[in-house]
């Protein structure tokens, strides 16, 4: 009987010590590993996001190579303990490219590395560098709630005041900017950036009076940058349509008239007499080259040149060729529309100054008839 008690006892002894082991065992629990790594370059530094490990890490360890950890890597802050999931990793070197990790620790162990992330540091001060800062970022900026378009480029320049729609449910993406409508984009642009404007007086144009103050006020300014010097001295042509031509001179103006860039652009164009009001000076290349004395045919819209009614069709004209007024020179087609450019003189054709497909703007010189 005694020797069965002893041996019972041994049995319980031996089961409870296997539990113990057994329990011991289930509760180590190393963290799982980081997930979701993002890296943001800045100067000498990167700043690392993280998703958390599950099962209570006490601490992450950042590690870095300038290879992929093949060769070299580097612990960041080792004698650091966080639970934090974002760190800045400093003393880093601006143009060197670097591959990041992130691993979780506990008392029972370390997690294996996250996904490796690539980035590279770099100067706030050259003109190279990444962009500081997106000033649209699409998680961030609402939708225009234009019912007409959904582009997220226009949300943000609704955003920013830019633009208000042409109506509060409307864009109108199709439609063509007048000159007006550009002072205003201008002027809502500049005083987005913070910059600002100057008074807006009257600037001596005759034709604006029957526009709202703001719109006035637009014009006036964008005079007093040199943006513009009107059409004449004394008129703006306030509803004109903006060419593609019109608007590159406005930017480069505006860009020339208001600090921008690093250390700023302080250069201020004041709008001289001898400046001449988009009217083309571009022409076409070839015309200026050639230097062909003759009647200049401009397109009457922007859209593409045609020569002949379809492809591979006989050309409506050629050089040499004589023509009566009102004979059809070429197509210009927009928006499916084939637009008949009609000769405005009888004459022959010196030059066709467009390639067949190519795409002209308004006012682009397509011909010229002597």
């Amino acid at each position: 009987m005694r020797s069965f008690a002893l041996k019972f006892l041994a049995l319980l002894t031996t089961t409870t010590l296997i539990s113990v082991c057994l329990t011991g065992i289930a509760s180590a629990v190393t963290p799982t590993v980081p997930t979701n790594l993002v890296a943001t370059p800045g100067n000498n530094s990167v700043i690392l996001t993280w998703t958390a490990s599950a099962n209570t890490p006490t601490d992450y360890i950042i590690e870095y190579s300038p290879d992929d950890f093949s060769g070299t890597t580097v612990t960041f802050a080792p004698n650091t303990v966080s639970t934090a999931t974002t760190t800045t990793v400093t003393g880093l070197t601006n143009g060197q490219a670097y591959l990041f990790r992130v691993k979780g620790k506990n008392g029972d162990g370390t997690s294996a590395a996250s996904t490796a992330v690539a980035a590279t540091p770099y100067s706030n001060h050259t003109p190279n560098d990444l962009p500081l800062f997106d000033a649209c970022p699409t998680a961030l900026i609402p939708a225009a709630g234009f019912s007409d378009v959904t582009s997220a480029d226009i949300s943000c320049i609704k955003y920013y005041g830019i633009t208000q729609g042409v109506t509060a449910t409307t864009y109108e993406p199709l439609e063509f900017v007048s000159r007006w409508q550009m002072a205003l984009f201008l002027t809502r642009l500049v005083t987005a950036t913070g910059t600002t404007l100057p008074n807006g007086t009257s600037q001596g144009f005759n034709d604006i009076s029957g526009k709202s103050e703001e719109i006035q006020t637009a014009i006036n300014q964008i005079k007093q940058l040199g943006i513009t010097i009107g059409k004449t001295a004394t008129t703006f042509a306030p509803d004109d349509y903006v060419t593609r031509e019109e608007m590159a001179l406005f930017i480069e103006r505006l860009l020339k008239a208001v600090p921008v860039g690093p250390g700023g652009n302080e250069e201020f164009v004041t709008g001289s007499t001898t400046v001449k009001e988009i009217k083309s000076e571009l022409k076409t290349e070839n015309t200026k080259q050639d230097n062909i004395l003759g009647t200049e045919v401009p397109s009457p819209i922007i859209g593409t040149a045609y020569l002949a009614p379809e492809p591979g069709g006989k050309k409506f004209v050629e050089v040499g060729k004589k023509i009566n007024k009102g004979d059809t020179i070429m197509i210009v087609e927009a928006m499916k529309t084939m637009n008949h450019v009609p000769s405005p003189i009888a004459g022959t054709i010196k030059k066709i100054c467009v390639e067949d497909g190519q795409p002209v703007e308004y006012g682009h010189t397509i011909a010229i008839i002597e």
